[in-house]
Order: structure tokens, then C-alpha cells, then sequence
């Protein structure tokens, strides 16, 4: 039985209880605790083993703040001394007191119950010292255990936060695996603030309390102030990071604008301390440590933005190649424990004569569809007695896959002839990267295109940037290309680099760039060139997306004459054979420009954009001249024009004239329209009494058409205008033309053709020249391709093909008049099967054998849009550039499917086991006796005729002879009495 005394006293000091327990005890206690009178008395008696339990509770002051401490001395019967525990509270926080040799140390400790505990630095320092904690940073951290420390003899305190950080180096990006192998990183952190220096002896006074029931401080004495002491581990070895206040003034900006004070206050530390040597916002130890391959310079802590690193700078080296890590740093913010790794950058060097490589990669963080990710882009020159190599290159790790990029140039003279002569290769890959193909105007730009061009990086930080717009990760896209670098009679220099898309789709594309300076420099002459051309070429080739395209423009680098008389210009060739909804272009269309189309047409979004083939020149400050000219074939079109425009002004005279054309001209029925325009005009601005201005312009406008020409003229001078309308009026139909012209016009000698898709091993020749194509029959399939859309297949409308789509037979020829229900076409097929073994050989039909299923295409308006009920032919509206859809092209020919036997369902095993159910018997089988002869007398009759009779077994004999059987069978009457009788079943219940 335990019984508790509570007693009140006054003027009663723990060292008189102590004494009054134990006179031989007293020395055991911390001298300062002695003094401490005791506010209350709690005594705990234990009746069964006689022991005594004293709480003391009493006020403890530091810096004239009183803290509540609770001390419990435990007295056990039979024993002398005293055993002595309690707790300190420090704000809303209870420390476990500890008891050591040291006599004038008092140590105690707290843990959070559970997970980690945010502390507010400052706010817990204030509970003891308001002055020390106005030295003290404001920090909110996350803690696994608070050290307090109090010194008597000179009445100083000390709190160390342990932050528990443990930080792995092996978990570094892309380096990490190097260092597994070791035991390398921060194996303990901790923040102390102190009121005052504790000495190396007080600070292992403190271990020695604390390793029996937490980690140490470290051997390093402490300053005064706010201290950050990180442990770093480099295999066996170990070394102590202190960042003393005034380093830690400097990293946490303390001081606001001031500086840090670069003092490092070693004081009494130990050997192993490393002295802080502050720069910037980073303080840096010199290591010089290697470890394997590993040699560590230095590392260095950082504080930026509530997070704290440390720095490594180290290099990989073997076998003469030398990795540089920069930016190696691992950390985790204060305010809670969330370690992170980073490597901003590699940098190689390796030399070994005749070799040299070097190079460096960069570390971007990536953010894509809301997820980060690193990725090292780089660059690096490999360099030989007699070549360079310049090489890109990029590795990422993305969505737990690697990408990895890389893409060489060789820049050396290889030769060849004349108009050909290689002066470079490039080659590249990429394995889970995608490339995007860039526009037209940006071929010049391009990584790709420029890495090749100026052999070398030429801004690496943008061309580094680039290569993610370009060439970013991408699960399952790889791609390959192959470059050439190239003169032509020295001078044009070109570079074409093809690149080949696979993964999700096949793509082709083809990248190029062609330079001409005329005259070609020579070297030591400075003679102003007369021209500069560059032009930019793009080829693309989607099979799945039925895309093909050409564009070709010239550079802003191109001139003639000056240097301000800029050339522009574009080629472009499209053509889509198969429906695209990602852009609305439809399967048949096609364009081809020069320069681009006509004002008048309305341009579809998927068509390019070709800026116009002409020239922009500043001659001097008071005269400009600028000109254009296009031209484009649509499926409705052609068209082309052209323009020249001069402006001259000096001070307040201004004057100028415009010229230009711009035609139309369409298929048979030919007709034409046209549009021509001049404008010439002058203007005098003068200032009296405000700013006046006096213009005079003139300009006339003719609009033809035709045939029948017509138009009409508009002439304008200033205000006064006047318009002049001239033979037919407006075109409104045309007449029809023939079918021999529209066939010779537009339809070539073969209007239908047959290819062979599937099962083809070979062709040959006969002696006669017959070519013989040798398929086969399994995987045969053939192709029918008609120039002319047909409405029936073999005189009835086809099958729709899957997927069901609809077919189109609403077309004619508008341009012959034809309207949908006069125009017949039908794609007609026969297949013939040849017996040889006949003289002369004989021909089969087996059209029948076959399966036939419909190829769709679309066809251009121009030529195969019905003519209207009335059968005019309507003059062709250039902005009806639609296709229709859906007509009948061909057929895809194959066998029919073989019927193929059919086969039982499986049947689970299981289902087969033995069952020991138990079935009652359904039927019996009846004895002899049971029947009476005489009853089956008419049967057994049945029986000798259905054996005996002449008529059947001559029917007998002739099946079993159609089987070639000779046994005959024969069944005797007695024996098949015996059969009939032997085996009657009576049906039971």
C-alpha cells in the first residue's frame, strides 16, 4: 500500500531535506539545487517495501525568470544513497532532468510523444532570456529532441535542437550509385543557442550525460549566439561543420542590408572542427578529402529561402577522365524535415594524347502537365589531331524511364565531286524522345541545324533551353537522323539532315539549309559581297496522318545589291491523302505556291503560309522600293500577280506610286479573271496658323474577265473618280466542253490501275516478256486504283466498307455539263482462272471466289461537281475549294475466308473429376422368360425379310461396293433372334 502526504513549508531548502534523508548523500547533488527552497512537499510511502518518494516542487531562475522545477528524490530501505529525477518547464514544454558528475551542470531533455514537433525558436530562447533571444533568428523547425543546458558557475544556458536530418549522398540524382558503396552524408544537425561560450570540457561534460539517452552535440566548443553544427561522414572519417552566429548572421540576412562579419570564432573548438569561410549567401570548409574515385575540395551550407544545403565540390575521375560535379548539394527546409538532392551540373574532361574530350551539362527542372522532373542538357567537343567532333545532348529521367538524346558533328572536309563535296556529317538518336518539326522560318535556329552549322555551340544556354521546346521526353518515341554538310562548286554551302520518326507513328522529315555569297569571299579581301541568298528547306512525310510536304523560304539573311535591300520568298507543296480532323484538311486536296495566293483568296487554316517572292530596299533615308510576286495551284485555281510599290519623301514633300496585278484563271471551260492597278500620288504638309496639308493622287483600276473579254476601268484623280464598263456583261455561264478535251485535259492514259498489296515473294520475267508476279495465296491481296470515280462495282452499289461509312455517288462533270443523274460509271472486275493443262489453255470465272471491299476517296470539285439541272456550266468560285467525299476509287481484292472446322468449348478439368454421388437406377433389364415368344413372332419376321429379302441385299452389295469393302456382312436369323431377344429393356421409374 502506497500512502501521499502533502506538507506546506517555508524556508525549507531541498539541501535540508536531503541531508535530513541521507547525511552522506548531500555531496551526490548539483550544489546549486541545494539552495533552492521547496514550495511544496508531496511524500510517497510505500508500506509493503518501506521506500520513500520526495517530489519537491520549487522556482528556478535564470536571467531573473523563474521556471518551474519538479524534483523527485527516492529513498529505498537498506540503502543509503539517493536517487535523484524531475522535470523543467520551459514554456508549454517538460524536460527531463539528468544528473551527471559535473556539479555545477544541470541537463535535461525533451522528446515529442510522437511524430516531429514544430518549434518556435525565438519564442522558446524568450522563456528563458528575453535579451539572449533578441540575438536569436526567427526560425519555426521541426525538432526530434531539445537539449537544455545550465552552467552555475558562470549562469549561462545553452538550448540545441537536434532537426534529425539524415542524409544520404547515394540519394543524389544520376550520381548517387558512385557513392553507395560508401558511407557518405549529414548523419546529425543540430541549432544550439547559447547565452555564452561553452567550453570543448563542458561540451563533453554534456555527451557524456547525453549518450545514455540521445546522440551527442559533437567535440566542438560553442558560441555564443545561434550555431548550426552538421556532422559529415566521408567513409570512416567524420568532421564537424560549425556555422557560428556571425557566419549564420551573413546566411540568415540577420543584419538586413549589412554585412556579415567573416569572423569564424573557432575559440577552443576541437581538431576536427573545419573553420567557416562565408561568401555570398553560402559558407564554405575546405575538405580535400578522396575517398575511391570520389575527391571531395569542399563542401558548403547554405540558407536560402527557409531551406538549408550543404554544398559539395567534388570530381569523379578514372582512367584519365575527370567528372565534375557542380551544383552537388543535398538539404531539406527548417521548418520540417523533407530531404531533397540536386546536381545542377557534369562537367567532363578526359585528355589523353592524341584525345581530348570536354564538355559540361546543365541541370532544368522540368514542369510538365503539373508533374517536375531534372533533366542535364549539355554540350561536348571530342578533338583529335585531324578532327573535332561538337556534340548536344540531354538525359532525363521521366515517368521512371530513362530519355536520353545525343547528336554529333564531324566538321572536316570528307570530299566528293565538285557539285557535291562533303564537308561535314552529323548523326544523331534519341530513345524515349520525341522531335518536334520547327516551322519553316525557325529551320535556321533549329538546335540541330544550327549545332551543324557553327560547329559549336554558339549560345549554349539557349540552344540548351531549346532543346526541351524541340526535343522533350516523350515514353515510346524514339527517333534517328543522319546529316550532311556539303559545298556546291564552292558556292553554295547546304546541310541537310533527314530524320526518321518511330514509336506512337512513322514520320519523315527532311531539314535543310542552303547558303550562296556572291562573289565567294577571299580571303584577306574585304570587297562588299554583291548578294547573300540562305534558304531554308522543310520536307514532311505522315503516313498515318496521309500528309505530304515540301516548303522551302529564304532566310532574313538574304539581300542583293545592299546589304538594306532585303529578298523574300517562299515555296510550299501540300498534299493530303487521307482525311485529317486534327486540321479539317480533306484526303485528295493539294496546293502548290510560290510566294503565296491571291488577295481574293480565303486561305484554309491548313494550308502554309508563304510569305511573297520579292525584295524590300531601303535605299537611303528619302527612297524606298519594295516588289512581290506569287503564284499557286489549287484544285479550283491558278493563280498569280505581283506588285511594286516606291516611296520617296524629304522634309514635308512626300510622293509615291503603286503598280500591281493580280489573275485568276481557271480549268476548262477556261475563264479568267484579272485585276490590274496603278496609283500614283504627292502631298505637301505646311504649318500656318496649324498643320496643313495639300495631296494630289491619281491612280486607275481594270477589272477583266473573259472569255468574251470584258472588264470595267476606274479612273480616279483626287475627288474626281469616273468608272468605264467595256464588252460582255458579267460572266455568268460558260459553255460546256467535250469529253475528248476534258479527257485529253485531265485524265492521263492509264485511268485505272492494279498494285499488289499482300502476299508477294518475287516477280519474273517470261521468255515472251510477260511479267509474272509470284504471290502468295494465304496473304494475297490486290488493289484497284481508278483515275475516275465510279458509282456501281460490277453494276450494283458496292458494300460500305468498315467502318460503315456511306458511299457517295453525287457527282458529274459540271465543266461537260453532266448532271449526277447522267453521269454512269462503274468499276468493273473479273477474275479468271487459267488451266493450262488444256490445249489451248481454258479460262475460269471465279469472280465469285473473291471478296471485294470498296476503297473511298475524295475528288476535287473542279473536276467531277455535278452540273446543275439546267446543264450550265457555272463559272468556278475560287473560294469552293471542298473535295467530295467519299466517292469510289477502287477495291482491295482477297480471297475468300476458308471454312475452317469448328471446335468444342473448353472444359474446366475439374468438371471431369470422379463423383460418388449417388445415382438410383432409372432402368432394369428384364430376365427371358419375362417375354413370351410369341409376341415378337411378327418382329422376327420383320427381321428375315429386312436381311434376307433379294432387293435389299443387292442394295447392301452395291453400298459396300461403292466403299470398296469386300467382307460382306451377313447377320443370321437365329443370330439376330438371339440379338432381338437376349437384350429387351424395361423402363423403370
Amino acid at each position: 500500500m502506497k500512502i501521499l502526504i502533502d506538507i506546506e513549508l517555508q524556508q525549507f531548502t531541498i539541501g535540508t531535506l536531503i541531508k535530513e534523508l541521507s547525511p552522506t548523500a548531500e555531496q551526490e547533488m548539483p550544489a546549486f539545487l541545494t539552495s533552492l527552497e521547496i514550495d511544496s512537499l508531496s511524500v510517497w510511502f510505500d508500506t509493503d517495501t518501506k521506500d520513500y518518494n520526495f517530489d519537491c516542487k520549487t522556482k528556478f531562475s535564470i536571467d531573473n525568470v523563474e521556471l518551474d522545477l519538479l524534483l523527485r528524490i527516492k529513498h529505498h530501505k537498506g540503502n543509503s544513497k539517493l536517487l535523484y529525477a524531475g522535470t523543467l518547464t520551459i514554456g508549454n514544454q517538460q524536460f527531463t532532468l539528468s544528473f551527471g558528475t559535473n556539479k555545477e551542470l544541470l541537463l535535461a531533455s525533451y522528446r515529442p510523444d510522437t511524430a516531429l514537433e514544430k518549434i518556435d525558436v525565438k519564442q522558446l530562447i524568450a522563456e528563458l532570456s528575453p535579451d539572449a533571444a533578441a540575438e536569436m533568428p526567427n526560425l519555426k523547425i521541426d525538432i526530434e529532441e531539445i537539449v537544455f543546458a545550465y552552467q552555475t558557475g558562470e549562469s549561462k544556458f545553452m538550448l540545441a535542437f537536434d532537426l534529425g536530418l539524415d542524409l544520404d549522398i547515394a540519394k543524389l540524382p544520376v550520381v548517387g550509385s558512385e557513392f553507395r558503396k560508401y558511407n557518405m552524408g549529414i548523419s546529425s544537425f543540430w541549432a544550439v543557442a547559447a547565452s555564452k561560450v561553452f567550453s570543448l570540457q563542458e561540451i563533453n561534460d554534456i555527451n557524456d550525460q547525453l549518450s545514455k539517452s540521445g546522440p551527442a552535440l559533437g567535440a566542438l566548443a560553442i558560441h555564443k549566439g545561434f550555431t548550426l553544427i552538421a556532422t559529415l561522414n566521408i567513409g570512416s572519417d567524420s568532421c564537424q561543420l560549425c556555422l557560428p552566429n556571425p557566419v549564420l548572421n551573413e546566411l540568415l540576412s540577420l543584419n538586413s542590408e549589412e554585412d556579415g562579419s567573416s569572423e569564424s570564432g573557432n575559440g577552443a573548438g576541437s581538431p576536427a572542427e573545419l573553420p567557416a569561410q562565408p561568401l555570398g549567401n553560402t559558407a564554405w570548409f575546405d575538405l580535400n578529402k578522396s575517398l575511391g574515385p570520389v575527391h571531395f575540395e569542399r563542401v558548403g551550407v547554405q540558407y536560402k529561402e527557409g531551406e538549408l544545403w550543404f554544398l559539395l565540390d567534388a570530381t569523379l575521375s578514372a582512367a584519365g577522365l575527370t567528372l565534375s560535379l557542380d551544383g552537388l548539394a543535398l538539404g531539406s527546409p527548417l521548418t520540417e524535415f523533407n530531404p531533397k538532392f540536386r546536381l545542377y551540373g557534369l562537367g567532363i574532361d578526359y585528355q589523353d594524347w592524341p584525345l581530348t574530350i570536354g564538355g559540361a551539362f546543365l541541370e532544368q527542372t522540368i514542369t510538365e502537365n503539373h508533374t517536375h522532373f531534372k533533366e542535364y542538357d549539355g554540350a561536348a567537343v571530342i578533338q583529335m589531331d585531324n578532327f573535332t567532333l561538337s556534340a548536344i545532348g540531354s538525359y532525363a529521367k521521366y515517368k521512371g524511364a530513362t530519355s536520353l538524346f545525343i547528336y554529333a558533328v564531324l566538321d572536316e572536309p570528307i570530299g566528293g565531286p565538285a557539285f557535291f563535296f562533303v564537308t561535314g556529317l552529323a548523326a544523331g538518336f534519341g530513345y524515349n524522345r520525341s522531335i518536334t518539326m520547327p516551322a519553316i522560318s525557325q529551320v535556321a535556329t533549329f538546335p540541330l541545324i544550327e549545332q551543324a552549322q557553327s560547329g559549336s555551340a554558339s549560345n549554349l544556354t539557349a540552344e540548351l533551353d531549346s532543346l526541351h521546346t524541340y526535343i522533350p521526353p516523350s515514353i515510346g518515341e524514339d527517333f534517328l537522323a543522319v546529316g550532311v554538310k556539303f559545298t556546291s562548286f564552292e558556292l553554295i554551302n547546304s546541310f541537310a539532315l533527314l530524320i526518321v520518326s518511330f514509336g506512337h507513328r512513322f514520320e519523315l522529315d527532311l531539314l535543310g539549309l542552303s547558303s550562296a555569297v556572291i562573289p565567294t569571299p577571299v580571303e584577306g579581301e574585304t570587297t562588299p559581297p554583291l548578294a547573300e541568298m540562305q534558304l531554308a528547306l522543310k520536307a514532311a512525310f505522315i503516313p498515318s496522318e496521309g500528309f505530304l510536304g515540301v516548303q522551302a523560304q529564304l532566310t532574313s539573311k538574304s539581300y542583293i545589291l545592299s546589304q538594306y535591300c532585303r529578298l523574300t520568298g517562299g515555296f510550299a507543296f501540300f498534299s493530303w491523302f487521307k482525311d485529317d480532323p486534327s486540321t479539317g484538311a480533306d484526303g485528295g486536296d493539294f496546293v502548290l505556291t510560290v510566294g503565296g495566293y491571291n488577295p481574293h483568296f480565303h486561305v484554309p487554316p491548313y494550308y502554309p503560309t508563304v510569305p511573297r517572292l520579292g525584295f524590300l530596299w531601303h535605299i537611303n533615308d528619302n527612297l524606298s522600293l519594295n516588289g512581290a510576286l506569287y503564284f499557286a495551284l489549287t484544285n479550283t485555281a491558278i493563280m498569280a500577280g505581283g506588285r511594286l510599290e516606291a516611296n520617296w519623301h524629304s522634309g514635308s514633300i512626300k510622293a509615291w506610286f503603286v503598280i500591281g496585278a493580280d489573275f485568276l484563271i481557271f480549268w476548262k471551260p477556261h475563264h479568267y479573271d484579272a485585276e490590274i492597278y496603278v496609283d500614283i500620288g504627292a502631298s505637301y504638309t505646311f504649318h500656318f496658323f496649324g498643320t496643313h496639308r495639300i495631296s494630289i493622287d491619281a491612280g486607275a483600276n481594270l477589272h477583266v474577265w473573259g472569255p468574251k473579254f470584258s472588264g470595267t476601268a476606274h479612273i480616279h484623280v483626287s475627288v474626281i473618280s469616273l468608272t468605264v464598263s467595256f464588252g460582255a456583261t458579267p460572266l455568268h455561264s460558260l459553255a460546256p466542253i467535250p469529253w475528248h478535251t476534258f479527257k485529253s485535259s485531265f485524265l492521263p492514259g492509264t485511268v485505272c490501275s492494279i498494285a499488289v498489296q499482300g502476299g508477294l515473294e518475287r516477280t519474273s520475267n517470261d521468255h515472251d516478256g510477260v511479267k509474272r508476279f509470284i504471290v502468295n495465296p494465304s496473304d494475297f491481296k490486290l488493289a484497284t486504283n481508278a483515275i475516275v470515280p465510279s458509282k456501281t462495282l460490277n453494276g450494283t452499289p458496292p458494300s460500305p466498307p468498315p467502318p460503315d461509312i456511306s458511299l457517295n455517288d453525287d457527282f458529274g462533270i459540271a465543266s461537260m455539263g453532266i448532271t449526277s443523274s447522267e453521269l454512269h460509271s462503274d468499276h468493273h472486275i473479273t477474275m479468271q482462272k487459267m488451266d493450262d493443262e488444256n490445249t489451248p489453255p481454258t479460262w475460269e470465272d471465279v469472280t465469285s471466289d473473291f471478296v471485294y471491299t470498296p476503297v473511298l476517296k475524295n475528288v476535287p470539285q473542279g473536276l467531277w461537281g455535278a452540273a446543275d439541272t439546267s446543264g450550265e456550266v457555272k463559272p468556278v468560285n475560287v473560294n469552293n475549294h471542298n473535295l467530295i467525299k467519299n466517292t469510289l476509287a477502287g477495291v482491295t481484292i482477297t480471297p475468300k475466308p476458308e471454312l475452317k472446322p469448328d471446335v468444342t468449348h473448353d472444359i474446366q478439368r475439374k468438371k471431369l473429376k470422379y463423383d460418388t454421388s449417388i445415382y438410383h437406377p432409372v432402368f432394369s433389364w428384364a430376365s427371358d422368360d419375362s417375354l413370351a415368344e410369341s409376341t415378337l413372332t411378327a418382329d422376327i419376321a420383320t427381321l428375315d425379310q429386312l436381311f434376307g429379302s433379294g432387293a435389299t441385299t443387292a442394295k447392301n452389295d452395291g453400298l459396300f461396293t461403292a466403299f470398296d469393302v469386300d467382307i460382306m456382312p451377313t447377320i443370321d436369323s437365329a443370330y439376330g433372334n438371339e440379338l432381338l431377344l437376349k437384350r429387351v429393356v424395361e423402363i423403370g421409374v
